[in-house]
């Protein structure tokens, strides 16, 4: 003989839950470059004196590096490069303040007019005051 048993309802719990919200704040750009003028001793101060040209409103270049390599300022001139540069901005007014995307829109503009190639851009953000980005 069989018997049928009755299951107590299950209480259904969501899969997944929101976090709480973080504040999020905009702190500057990386702005990655196609610029090529050889591997040579000095290749990265000349770069980093085009770069630095396009310093102004607000945002000034922190640093350089190829390959993940900090090669500007004061980067070692006998490091290997290749064609991709990576130039992170901050706000002049000191790492870590704010910055605005018609900030970041007047830079793209600064370094088009140089003729300096933009292939990518990433914002650098931190959240609830901890960066949200690579060193």
């Amino acid at each position: 003989m069989k018997t049928e048993t009755t299951a107590e309802p299950r209480e259904e719990k969501p899969i997944f839950s929101s976090p709480e919200p973080q504040k999020k704040e905009l702190v500057g750009v990386d702005i990655f470059l196609d610029w090529w003028k050889g591997s040579f001793y000095g290749v990265a101060n000349e770069l980093g004196g085009k770069v630095e040209a396009v310093n102004g409103d607000g945002l000034k270049l922190q640093t350089i590096a190829n390959r993940g390599v900090k090669v500007y300022p004061n980067g070692m001139p006998d490091t290997f490069t290749v064609d991709h540069w990576r130039c992170r901005f901050v706000a002049d007014a000191g790492e870590g303040n704010t910055v605005d995307k018609n900030q970041l829109i007047s830079l793209l503009q600064r370094f088009n007019e140089a003729g300096l190639d933009v292939v990518k851009t990433e914002n650098l953000y931190n959240f609830d005051g901890a960066k949200g980005y690579s060193a």
